[in-house]
């Protein structure tokens, strides 16, 4: 397994609202031990959004709870994808109390995309617009679908892959973690596929996918 990540606050905005955690010490706090042999590796990323540093805190707490709960567990559950799904609606759940409790967070909310490999299997769990894509042999795909505007305007047939990176509401998504008290297990979109050796998988937010094509 090699795994590397990066995330930059980029030219436009002062604040890095993105959050990674993986299966690494020192990068989640209060979680130093990672049983990466029975349960897998566990990769995490969110994009947070609201005003001030709302969404710097909602994606932190989303990546980091999901992260210490899996790898608190004793067994693997037998289907990782579902249990990592549940625990995305508990989080939703968990931000919206702290949104209520802190009235700078109010309207706090984060994409996020996780995924878990697990011997030959790849679980992948979504919700929003941040991406999972799959380099198999020399071919890039593109695994996750986007909740957001353009991507029903995509899928409908109004436009593009590329119109989605050009368009003005490009950032409008249809779902995100802590941002409806109604959300159900239906809202996670959730993938599993075989994986491969020499298969390399790339999560990232809209950060980078609408810098390239």
């Amino acid at each position: 397994m090699v795994y590397s990540f990066i995330s930059e606050t980029g030219r436009i905005r002062a604040n890095n609202e993105d959050f990674i955690a993986l299966p690494e010490k020192g990068l989640v706090s209060g979680l130093d031990s990672f049983n990466t042999e029975k349960l897998g590796w566990l990769f995490v990323l969110c994009d947070g959004m609201g005003g001030a540093n709302a969404g710097e805190v909602a994606s932190s707490m989303a990546a980091g709870i999901l992260l210490k709960e899996y790898y608190s567990i004793e067994k693997k559950p037998d289907d990782p994808g579902f249990f990592i799904s549940e625990k995305i609606l508990e989080i939703n759940s968990r931000i919206l109390r702290r949104a209520l409790k802190v009235p700078e967070f109010y309207g706090m909310g984060t994409t996020l995309v996780s995924l878990l490999l697990d011997g030959k299997t790849a679980y992948i769990n979504s919700v929003g617009d941040s991406r999972v894509y799959l380099m198999r042999r020399g071919v890039l795909e593109q695994i996750t679908e986007d909740q957001s505007l353009v991507w029903e305007y995509y899928k409908s047939g109004k436009m593009t892959k590329e119109d989605i990176r050009k368009h003005p509401r490009n950032n409008i998504i249809t779902c995100a973690i802590g941002t409806d008290p109604e959300m159900m297990l239906s809202s996670v979109e959730s993938y599993k596929i075989n994986a491969r050796e020499g298969d390399a998988f790339l999560l990232c937010s809209d950060g980078l996918r609408d810098m390239l094509s």
